[in-house]
């Protein structure tokens, strides 16, 4: 090799590089944003709900129980937290019981999810139904075969940080912080086959919000909210852990998963 066939090697080898140094940067900005705009959106859900909750204005749907006071159904696509095949999960499991203590602690009279069910929600892929006669079997495969060629090895794990506590009428939840946009782009893939297929998925304000449901409140008495609510600004910005998501269900279910009401179609690897 000569020598200016060396200089130019070296040369492209060094542009290669600061092109790639370029594009990390640019994709680091990029995604700062996209968590800045999150960080908003769920400090405005904060806001309005935290007026409504010490103002006692919320509706409740669940009993302490767990019963919902209205029975419906839906097939969905769920990451189911205690299935995710990684070293983080028991971490993450152990910091949420933690936090579910701590609000048990304060009042143990609302319905706290058992940690089996604990969830975040890809896609609804159809509405609520009072009975399950929208949910035949023919339309049950019909959107397991949509959700199959998307949901598919090789798309790789989805990387969701589980960041503080907030509340969305009478939900507790877990915010979640997409660190590249795949659930985002997964949620946008199965919302616009289902359509394509004549469905009507559930719609989300932003493919990128995440959340996971922790807790659902289910009575008004004032000193007890307003406790509840002291707590839960403390936790706002409270660090749970790095979720490593590798595999999704297709599930008939209702509004709480329930493990009585649910029935596990399909699940999806997605390494």
């Amino acid at each position: 090799m000569t020598y200016n066939n060396k200089y130019s090697s070296k040369n492209d080898s060094i542009k290669a590089e600061l092109n790639q140094n370029s594009a990390n940067q640019h994709n680091e900005k990029s995604e700062a944003r996209e968590i800045r705009a999150e960080e908003i959106y769920f400090d405005e859900i904060w806001s309005n709900s935290r007026r409504a909750l010490l103002q006692s204005s919320i509706n409740h749907t669940v009993s302490s129980n767990g019963k919902l006071k209205n029975l419906q159904y839906i097939l969905s696509t769920v990451a189911v937290l205690k299935d995710q095949i990684s070293h983080q999960t028991d971490e993450i499991i152990s910091k949420i019981t933690e936090i579910q203590r701590e609000l048990i602690a304060i009042d143990s009279t609302h319905y706290y999810y058992p940690i089996e069910i604990l969830h975040i929600t890809l896609v609804g892929c159809t509405p609520f139904y009072d009975d399950m006669s929208n949910l035949t079997p023919e339309r049950i495969e019909k959107i397991r075969e949509i959700c199959n060629g998307i949901l598919k090895p090789g798309r790789g794990h989805v990387k969701i940080d589980i960041r503080g506590v907030n509340v969305a009428g009478s939900s507790v939840f877990l915010q979640g912080f997409g660190h590249d946009n795949k659930w985002g782009v997964l949620r946008k893939e199965i919302i616009d086959a289902l359509r394509i297929h004549e469905e009507n998925p559930l719609e989300f304000p932003e493919v990128s919000h995440i959340h996971m449901n922790m807790m659902k409140l289910t009575h008004k008495e004032p000193h007890k909210l307003e406790e509840l609510v002291n707590k839960i600004a403390k936790l706002r910005n409270v660090s749970i852990g790095k979720l490593i998501i590798t595999n999704v269900d297709l599930m008939v279910t209702d509004m709480l998963m329930s493990v009585e009401e649910t029935r596990c179609v399909e699940k999806f690897y997605l390494l």
